[in-house]
């Protein structure tokens, strides 16, 4: 095997640039510390079904460490299931603008729930609205992530 042939392989001349950096920008290597961190936010997935409280887990790094794209990997193991009412989100995830505001927070979680016009009233009635669709849609995790 020769060194062209090697750098042809790994550079399929039928796929443009953008599409290679996209298809290189979508790995997700797993390592042992990404895989305690991942069974740290099962663990609060899980008991958030049975625990009166739930558990909280806070995760924080360096810009470009990986947050969001754990965020987004771990949701997507658990996508939304049409029911026979509705729609089941088993994780629900949000990115948050920072500063947050109580407003922006609300209507960031209502948005990401399909709510059609989630800006729409007062920060009480979208709370309220909020806590009817987390239950309908059966929300066991709600992920937070910081932008």
């Amino acid at each position: 095997m020769t060194s062209e042939s090697i750098t042809a392989g790994a550079n399929p001349p039928w796929l443009d640039d953008e599409t290679k950096i996209d298809l290189i920008e979508r790995i997700f290597i797993n390592f042992p510390r990404l895989n305690r961190v991942v069974e740290k936010i099962a663990y609060c997935h899980q008991h958030s079904r049975v625990a009166a409280e739930p558990e909280c887990l806070l995760i924080t790094g360096q810009t470009g460490a990986g947050k969001t794209t754990l965020c987004q990997n771990y949701s997507g193991r658990f996508p939304r299931q049409p029911t026979k009412t509705g729609i089941c989100v088993p994780v629900l995830s949000a990115s948050i603008p920072v500063p947050a505001t109580v407003k922006s927070l609300v209507t960031r979680l209502l948005l990401a729930l399909g709510d059609p016009m989630p800006e729409r009233g007062s920060i009480v009635s979208q709370t309220l609205r909020l806590f009817g669709l987390v239950r309908e849609c059966q929300v066991d995790l709600v992920i937070l992530d910081l932008c």
